[in-house]
């Protein structure tokens, strides 16, 4: 169980969600990085009943992800997804980025 993040070749940031750019270095030069857990940084309820949570990984990268199961508390380490049917203890789910049209998120 992971996601898929960028890492930038010339610096070694790391990025989510996929950039054109390194923000730190302006690097356009990627490798795709598998990233496994992170801790819970930061926790919101919506109405609706969804729970979402900012989740700190390596190399101080931080992830927007929806929570499974919602009683998830802040400083509980949790694995990381992109398969929104995966219900296997604490999980946070990351839709995988469509990166094959660079910049088409932007529009």
């Amino acid at each position: 169980m992971s996601i898929t993040v960028q890492r930038c070749s010339h610096c070694g940031g790391y990025l989510f969600p996929y950039r054109l750019l390194c923000p730190t270095c302006g690097s356009s030069e990627f490798a795709d990085t598998e990233v496994d857990f992170g801790t819970v940084e930061v926790v919101t309820h919506t109405a609706g009943g969804v729970t979402i949570a900012t989740v700190v990984c390596e190399k101080e990268l931080r992830i927007v992800a929806r929570l499974h199961p919602a009683d998830v508390a802040v400083g509980d380490v949790v694995a990381l997804t992109d398969d929104n049917t995966d219900s296997t203890g604490s999980v946070a789910f990351v839709p995988v980025p469509d990166h094959s049209t660079p910049g088409k998120d932007d529009q």
